[in-house]
C-alpha cells in the first residue's frame, strides 16, 4: 500500500542522508577547516557529525517500522527514535557552546578573515544542490506520509542549506573585499547566527521528543477529545490498549488497538466498532477512524 512504499522511500532518503550529508559532509568540512582554519567549516564539522547520529538513527526507526509495522514494536521504536534524537541534538547544543566561545574570543581578539580554495567554493556549491534535491523530496515524501522521522529530516535538511547559503555569503566577502576593516568580524558574526538559526529550529524537535520520550502529547486537545469519546460513549476500559496518529495531507488517520474480547459476538462487536468510528470522526474533523484487534 502507500504507506507501506512511503516507509521504504524514507529509509532510502535517510541512508543517502546519512552517507551524503552525514560522512561525505563531516570529512569534507574537517579537511576544509585543516587546510584553512576557518571556523565556518568548523562550525559545518561538528553540526554534520552530529546530524550524522541524528540521521543514523532516523534510518534505522524507518528500515525497521518498513520490515515490521505492528504497534508495539512501533512504540518500543518511537522510544528510541526520541531517545536518540535527543542525544545527538545534545551533542550537537554542546559543539555549539563551545563554537559560541570561539566565536566571541575571535570577536574581540580579529584575525584575517580565512581564504577560500576552489575545493571550499565547491563543496558550499555541491551542498546546496544536494540539500535542495533532498528538500524536495522530503516535501513530496510529506504529502503522502507525514511521519516523525520525515519532520525530523525536513528540518535537518532545511537548517543546513540555510548556513551554507551563509558559508557561501561569507565566501564571497573573503573573495571580493578580504582587506576590508570589517572583514575579520564576517566569521564570527556568521558562526553566531547560524548558532541562533539552529536553536531555533531544534527547539520544536526537541520538544516533540521530549514529549513522545515522557509519553505526552502535544497536541492535548485532540488526545483529550479521543479519549474522551471512548470512555464517555463506550465501555472501553479494559480493552483499549492505545493509539496512534499520523497525518496524510489534510487527514487526520487515528488508530485505535482494542484487545480482542472473545465472550463479544462478532456481530455485535462489528456494531461497536462501526459505532466508535462514527462517534469520533464526527467528534474530530477531518479524520479518519482505524480499529485494530490485537
Amino acid at each position: 500500500d502507500r504507506y507501506t512504499a512511503s516507509l521504504k522511500k524514507q529509509y532510502i532518503l535517510s541512508l543517502f542522508t546519512f552517507l551524503g550529508s552525514g560522512l561525505c559532509g563531516s570529512i569534507s568540512c574537517g579537511y576544509v577547516y585543516f587546510t584553512t582554519g576557518s571556523m565556518l567549516f568548523l562550525l559545518e564539522f561538528l553540526m554534520t557529525m552530529s546530524g550524522a547520529l541524528i540521521q543514523l538513527v532516523y534510518c534505522y526507526i524507518a528500515k525497521k517500522l518498513y520490515d515490521n509495522r505492528s504497534h508495539q514494536y512501533e512504540h518500543r521504536l518511537g522510544k528510541f527514535e526520541s531517545f536518540g534524537s535527543l542525544v545527538g541534538l545534545f551533542i550537537l547544543y554542546l559543539n555549539l557552546m563551545i563554537v559560541v566561545v570561539l566565536s566571541i574570543l575571535k570577536l574581540f581578539n580579529p584575525t584575517p578573515i580565512s581564504q577560500p580554495t576552489a575545493f571550499s567554493i565547491a563543496l558550499i556549491i555541491w551542498c546546496l544542490g544536494y540539500d535542495c534535491i533532498m528538500i524536495a523530496n522530503c516535501l513530496r515524501q510529506k504529502k503522502a506520509n507525514n511521519t516523525k522521522v520525515l519532520q525530523g529530516q525536513l528540518i535537518q535538511m532545511s537548517k543546513n542549506f540555510i548556513n551554507w547559503l551563509i558559508c557561501g555569503a561569507c565566501a564571497i566577502v573573503a573573495f571580493y573585499w578580504p582587506t576590508s576593516v570589517m572583514a575579520p568580524y564576517v566569521e564570527p558574526v556568521a558562526c553566531l547566527v547560524i548558532v541562533l538559526v539552529i536553536g531555533y529550529l531544534s527547539f520544536p524537535l526537541i520538544k516533540e521528543n521530549t514529549f513522545d520520550l515522557l509519553d505526552v502529547s502535544p497536541d492535548r486537545r485532540l488526545s483529550q477529545k479521543i479519549l474522551k469519546t471512548l470512555t464517555a460513549s463506550f465501555d472501553l476500559y479494559d480493552g483499549f490498549e492505545t493509539y496512534r496518529v499520523r497525518t496524510m495531507r489534510n487527514t487526520i488517520i487515528i488508530e485505535l488497538y482494542l484487545s480482542h474480547d472473545r465472550e463479544l459476538p462478532v456481530k455485535e462487536a462489528l456494531k461497536r466498532n462501526a459505532a466508535i468510528r462514527l462517534a469520533m470522526e464526527s467528534a474530530i474533523p477531518d479524520s479518519v477512524v482505524q480499529i485494530m484487534i490485537q
